[in-house]
């Protein structure tokens, strides 16, 4: 059981607004610390489940948490985080580590509890039985306190950061996903360099360079990706002119340009024509550009991991741009029974849904209604949620408990 409670004063918000914006709550800004500690105490966190609230002081932000871990070796914890508590239930106020803190030598804000009795942190309070026979809430427990030496952690860190600039020791953390060998090297752009546009707008959402580039790097790949934010008024322009750079291999495609660019490449694969999209460019030998579309089949892929068979099943999908024609697609490909589609551009879904009537003639296709009520699945594939104050793309009170819902918007 952990905490992490304290009260953040008004001032803390009003001099700085942006600490009002999703993104700069105690979640990103205070847990990532608290991660650290119990992967520390209790191994490494395989799953993770939450409530947020920001019930207090109704920013954009959350200002409350409450967490559910689970630890590799099998163990389960809770965790709860809150910037509005009037409470000294956090390392700042209870491990003395930083004197800027008023600190309270009698608080923990962890418990770690075992079969044999439990390690309150840090006061390092130890409550335990001695025999596996004196082990019942009837019987107390015997009392100590761990011994520990106590020093300042900055102090140490700065020292161990010292030592491996000068060569004395080795770093002890391996960023995930990086091997050994490649520590100490930056993603460097050089000469030799293959690009991978990756071309949208806006580009703040773009997660694929933090996903390939790591990856290029670790693996030795000497190829970048390469975001560009490119209007829809200039992407029929601008994208042929992206090809003629001489190193440049291909492109991936996000929102707004996936059904702009089936029109824009020599030859689409045929998920891509069933789609009507694509999201991935190939430029080939000769020079000719080859267009393809994986959106859906990811999707599909990951709803099935996450335990919904498809075959037979009912499904909505509201939006049906680029990413919208491609789940619609990969769901008449995994055998559902009918498919209800939704697009404020009304002519978008009907294109849409005469494309599914051809390919999949069994296949039972509507459209008209962002009604989600009765379907198995759900899936929001509008940019709804992009921005702040974006509404809801439908009446989310009418989506049946048991019914399971796809979000393809990846900004939190």
């Amino acid at each position: 059981m952990g905490s992490a409670a304290f009260f953040k004063p008004d001032h803390y918000f009003n001099d700085n607004p942006w600490r009002k914006e999703i993104g700069a709550g105690p979640i990103l800004l205070n847990m990532i610390h608290e991660v650290h500690n119990l992967r520390m105490l209790c191994g490494e966190i395989v799953a993770v489940q939450a409530l947020s609230s920001n019930a207090i002081r109704g920013f954009a932000v959350e200002d409350t948490v409450a967490i559910s871990l689970r630890f590799a070796n099998g163990a389960l914890g809770s965790f709860l985080l809150s910037d509005t508590a009037a409470c000294a239930r956090s390392w700042e106020q209870t491990s003395q580590e930083n004197k800027a803190y008023s600190t309270y030598e009698d608080e923990d804000c962890y418990v770690i509890t075992g079969t044999f009795g439990s390690l309150s942190v840090p006061t390092m309070r130890l409550k335990t039985y001695g025999k596996a026979e004196d082990r019942s809430w009837w019987k107390p427990f015997d009392e100590s306190v761990a011994a520990v030496t106590r020093e300042d952690p900055l102090a140490r860190q700065m020292e161990h950061f010292g030592a491996v600039i000068r060569g004395e020791v080795t770093r002890r953390v391996v960023p995930h996903g990086i091997s050994r060998q490649h520590i100490g090297k930056q993603i460097m752009i050089r000469g030799t360099t293959t690009l991978i546009a990756h071309i949208g707008y806006p580009t703040e959402a773009f997660k694929a360079p933090m996903i390939y580039n790591p990856y290029f790097e670790a693996k030795g790949i000497d190829a970048i990706v390469m975001p560009m934010g490119v209007t829809a008024e200039d992407y029929s322009t601008v994208l042929p002119s992206i090809f003629k750079l001489t190193n440049i291999r291909g492109a991936l495609i996000t929102m707004p340009h996936k059904v702009t660019t089936v029109g824009l490449v020599d030859e689409v694969t045929a998920t891509a024509k069933i789609a009507g999209a694509c999201n991935a460019i190939l430029r080939r030998k000769d020079g000719s550009l080859l267009g393809d579309m994986f959106d859906g089949d990811g999707f599909v892929r990951g709803v099935q991991r996450k335990g919904l068979s498809l075959t037979g099943k009912r499904a909505l999908v509201v939006g049906a741009g680029g990413v919208g024609c491609a789940i619609a697609a990969s769901l008449a490909a995994a055998a559902v029974a009918e498919i209800a589609l939704f697009d404020v551009t009304v002519e978008s879904a009907e294109a849409l849904g005469d494309r599914l009537r051809t390919h999949y003639p069994a296949l039972k296709v509507t459209t008209g209604s962002n009604d989600p009520a009765g379907y198995d699945l759900v899936v929001n594939a509008t940019p709804m949620g992009m921005n702040p104050g974006d509404k809801l793309p439908m009446d989310v009170s009418r989506i049946a408990p048991t019914t399971f819902v796809g979000e393809v918007v990846m900004k939190s």
